[in-house]
Parts: structure tokens; sequence; C-alpha cells
């Protein structure tokens, strides 16, 4: 694989220069069609695509909630690797990236991100007002890229949850498993006002935007990838989450954290109509 043929590839996909892009990748995936890549030349190609004027944003999640039990860890902004994958980890020690402070949902920051929002950023709302995803928001130049990851990965999702908001938003999803809505640093706790849940659900709203024509699946070979414009999300996306915010969840039974969350919508429901 030369670096003509991923720079090709990222331009189909959509990529220009001034771009400010969250990127969610498998690098199984990516090996697969690009069987010469590495999580470096991956980032180095991206970054030369948008430029510095430009933004790449990845998560760099450590999930570092307290616990009924005692010895959990404590996030270091410096230390604690992040907790998804070899290209977002990869990323966090890259030069010139910044991470922000959430002790459970942090960011990786390259270019404008990085010098417009601070290291210091750690909401209430991890994923939703005051985030960086906010800061995403507010700029009709976003993007969300996935490569060989299908909505399940869209970290946004949880942004569209808060600011519709569902339902559900307030209700701590993780409780079973004897998680606190308290994010643990290794100077401080932080109560969470919202703690994001189980993105499983995420997968029906990918198929209700490209049944409407929204998206499109890009395919490379094996890779399948998806460009999804920001502005598309906060118009087409959000109208789906709040006329059937029941499909950002999990099928009953699929999983505790949603149906913590769904138990809670139907007696909520019945409260309201009784």
């Amino acid at each position: 694989m030369s670096a003509n043929d991923l720079q090709h590839f990222l331009q189909q996909l959509g990529l220009r220069a001034g771009q400010h892009l969250l990127l969610h990748t498998s690098f199984r995936a990516l090996a697969a069609a690009f069987p010469d890549i590495t999580p470096r030349r991956l980032i180095e190609q991206v970054q030369k695509t948008i430029g510095a004027e430009g933004s790449l944003i990845m998560p760099a999640f450590s999930y570092c909630f307290k616990t009924i039990k005692p010895g959990y860890p404590h996030f270091d902004r410096a230390k604690t690797p992040s907790a998804v994958g070899t290209v977002a980890e990869t990323f966090r020690l890259s030069p010139e990236v910044i991470r922000t402070s959430s002790a459970t949902h942090s960011f990786s920051l390259w270019g404008k991100a990085a010098r417009e929002i601070c290291s210091e950023n750690a909401p209430t709302s991890p994923l939703g007002v005051g985030s960086v995803l906010e800061w995403l928001a507010g700029d009709e130049n976003s993007a969300v890229v996935m490569l060989g990851v299908n909505f399940r990965a869209l970290t946004f999702g949880h942004y569209l949850e808060v600011i519709a908001p569902v339902p559900w938003v307030d209700v701590m999803p993780w409780g079973h498993l004897g998680i606190l809505p308290v994010g643990v640093s290794n100077n401080s706790e932080q109560e969470l006002q919202q703690v994001p849940g189980c993105s499983g659900g995420f997968v029906h709203l990918e198929n209700t935007l490209i049944a409407n024509g929204r998206l499109q699946p890009f395919m490379h070979h094996s890779l399948r990838a998806l460009y999804v414009p920001v502005t598309m999300l906060m118009n087409a996306g959000l109208t789906a989450v709040r006329l059937q915010p029941e499909n950002m969840l999990c099928p009953a039974g699929g999983c505790v954290p949603c149906d913590v969350r769904r138990e809670w919508y139907i007696l909520d429901l019945h409260h309201k109509w009784h």
C-alpha cells in the first residue's frame, strides 16, 4: 500500500482540508483492506489531508468510575491508557495531541480543536453539554468518520441522546455492576449528571438514515466505511431520535443497561397516563 493509495481512499470518502473529524476505527478491518498500514501511517495521512486548520479527534475513554467496592482505578491524564483500541491509543501518544480531563470519557485532540478546547475539559455530562462533542456540533465543517465499524461505535449518538433528550437520559445504567455515577481522577472525584449507556441500539439509527437516503456506506475492498456529516446528525439524526427514542436501546433482553432504562421508561409512561 502506498501513501497515495491511502490518500486517494480518504479523499474518495470525503475528507478535505479544514475539516473537523471524529474518527472511529477497527484496525483489524483496516489492515485487511490495507495490508501494510500502521496506526501511525493512518493518523499522519488523515492529518495531512485535513491540515492544521482542521481537527482530528478520537475517544480516549478509560472508564475510571468509582465503584461500591474499593480498588477502582484513578484517572491520570498523562499515564492512563485509553481503552478504545490501538489507533486511538497511538493517537493519544502522538506529537501535538492533547487529552481532555474527563476521568471516564476523555478525548484526544489535534489541530484547531486542540487550540480551542482546554485540556481541563471535564463536563458533568461527559458526552453531552460542554463536551468535545458539543464543540464538534457547533461547526458545520465537522464529520464523523467510521472505518470498519458501524453505529455501535458512534460516540456522537450519546450527544444526540442528551440534547434530544431521550426520556431516560439521567438514569444510571451501570448500577448492576456496582458502578457509581462518579468519575475518579488521581486527585479528585466528580459527580456526573449523566452517564452514557450502551450504544448497541444505535445501529437502528444507522439503518434509518441509510433507508432515508441520508447516509451511504462506502466500500473499499473488504473495508466498510462511513462518512457522517455532523450537520446531518444534528438534523435528520436528531429528528429520528426524538420520534422514536426507544430505538436507541437494544432490543428487550439484549443487555442489562438498556433493559434498566427501558423498564424506567415504561414505568414513566405508565405514571404519565395514570
